[in-house]
């Protein structure tokens, strides 16, 4: 039996049987001479339907499998008689994992940190709270002053209290510590 495999690794990983001859089509190259003896074909991640396409031209073919759970671009090439096999399943903890990590990111205010980093600047957003009780900690404090070689640019501006939330950090541009501004809401 004759199979195409998406990377060079597989084969070995896999540890197929001696019945099983594997070839790689990684979807960018030319295919391998094999394609009139190809049976199972797996298809590339993401290389786009052009790998899809060839199995026009496989007479054997009987399975065809993608590494991706949906099929729609794919249902339409496949010839009749074979057999569209998918990966349902295969991304859903990743899926969650990486949901999970650009809400905290959101949450966290990670994208307008990157953004003035990239601009040179420490970012100090007013109206975000990290979800510990106050903007920052001591810990992050310290670490920025450390990182960026001194304190940030904007260091007079203080969130104060916030009405059932707690204290949030400021540091006051003539001390150049931080320190809490927990003395109760703002007038």
């Amino acid at each position: 039996m004759r199979i195409w495999l998406p990377y060079a690794d597989w084969p070995q990983l896999l540890n197929l049987p001696e019945c099983m001859q594997a070839d790689v089509f990684e979807g960018f190259d030319a295919p391998p001479p094999s394609i009139a003896e190809v049976e199972l074909f797996v298809m590339p991640y993401l290389a786009g339907t052009a790998p899809a396409r060839l199995m026009a031209d496989m007479p054997s073919l009987r399975v065809a499998q993608t590494l991706t759970a949906g099929v729609d671009d794919v249902r339409p090439l496949v010839p009749e008689g074979v057999t569209l096999c998918n990966a349902k399943g295969v991304h859903d903890a990743s899926t969650a994992e990486l949901a999970v990590a650009l809400a905290l990111a959101a949450l966290r205010g990670i994208p307008d940190h990157v953004r003035a980093a990239e601009r040179g600047s420490w970012c100090m957003t007013r109206g975000r709270r990290w979800p510990t009780g106050g903007c920052c900690s001591w810990a992050t404090a310290r670490w920025a002053r450390r990182s960026s070689g001194g304190w940030p640019a904007s260091s007079a501006r203080c969130a104060g209290w916030r009405a059932g939330r707690g204290p949030a950090m400021c540091r006051s541009s003539r001390s150049r510590r931080w320190r809490d501004c927990c003395r109760g809401p703002r007038s």
